[in-house]
């Protein structure tokens, strides 16, 4: 698609989007009542069982994973999968701009590091639309319909936790989902299992999405940037302090929760590191930059967990 075919294509979605601004209230509410429910809680396990579940395949701390080596021990299914050299990808022409529009050209981020990431979206389509949207009926801007919700889980292996007195997860991460009901949809889950995968907890307050619905257009991504703004790698910080003592796995999980507007970059994982240190919240975390900008922090707690989420590359208390 030349120059002049894209800005036709362009101004033909804006003139239909004049005409029809989005949801209406009573749209958002509806489907809003039918967002996937919440995850369970973990059950509470006696010291033998929890001795019982201690693998021996486990790896020891420190742990870390730049995906360079490829999927390793990782289990992973649905969308999720390990890319190459991402940059190479642009999303396919008939999403991008016709039915999104985007800050940028559209190609895929680099990894934060290396050449390799794991990536929850599909090659050919360089989103997580899925197979099969091109069979149905779209509408300019309309973010994109895909031919069914779609969902998958990346996990770790297993991570030995025992005989360590404190214990912190740190990765890398980009994402751009829709905007129109983030709080609710495109659900980035990052959960923990001490039971060999049985059951499923939230690690600080269970997803990387704002906590509000930011209200934003059919076409328009919320990215690890913004609403609107194009994506950037931030650095996620989980205490695994509560779960020493026992084996663990962390899951993540990501899941449209309905087949609208899901014609947008998806999330990447990169440089997944567990370390016997812990992460002080006592005060508020002192925080500085080295690129010259302010940055927002939040703190979210769930139970004895804690989530500290970083918009730009800082450190904490140094």
């Amino acid at each position: 698609m030349n120059f002049f075919h894209r800005r036709i294509v362009l101004l033909a979605a804006l003139s239909v989007f004049v005409t029809s601004l989005g949801d209406s209230q009573a749209t958002r509410k509806a489907r809003h009542a039918s967002a996937p429910p919440s995850r369970g809680i973990l059950p509470s396990l006696s010291q033998a069982q929890r001795a019982a579940r201690a693998g021996l395949d486990a790896v020891s701390l420190p742990w870390t994973d730049d995906v360079e080596k490829g999927p390793g021990s990782w289990t992973a299914d649905g969308f999720w999968h390990v890319i190459y050299r991402p940059q190479r990808i642009r999303i396919n022409d008939k999403i991008w701009p016709g039915l999104v529009l985007l800050p940028d050209s559209a190609y895929l981020p680099s990894p934060y590091s290396g050449d390799y990431a794991w990536w929850y979206g599909q090659d050919s389509t360089g989103t997580f639309i899925g197979p099969g949207f091109d069979t149905l009926a779209q509408y300019p801007l309309d973010g994109g319909t895909s031919a069914a919700p779609n969902t998958g889980n990346l996990v770790t292996p297993p991570i030995n936790l025992i005989g360590q007195q404190q214990a912190t997860l740190t990765f890398e991460t980009w994402w751009e989902v829709e905007g129109v009901e983030t709080d609710a949809f495109d659900l980035m889950y990052v959960e923990i299992s001490t039971d060999g995968g049985d059951s499923w907890a939230w690690l600080g307050r269970g997803n990387l999405n704002p906590l509000n619905d930011p209200q934003g257009e059919s076409w328009k991504p919320y990215s690890s940037g913004g609403l609107g703004n194009k994506g950037v790698w931030t650095q996620q910080i989980f205490n695994l302090t509560p779960y020493v003592g026992d084996t663990v796995m962390v899951r993540f999980s990501f899941d449209t929760g309905d087949a609208e507007y899901n014609g947008f970059r998806g999330w990447f994982i990169d440089n997944i590191s567990v370390t016997g240190t812990g992460l002080s919240i006592s005060e508020p975390p002192k925080i500085s930059c080295n690129i010259g900008e302010a940055i927002d922090s939040k703190v979210w707690g769930h139970r004895q967990n804690q989530r500290i989420e970083l918009r730009k590359r800082c450190s904490i208390n140094g």
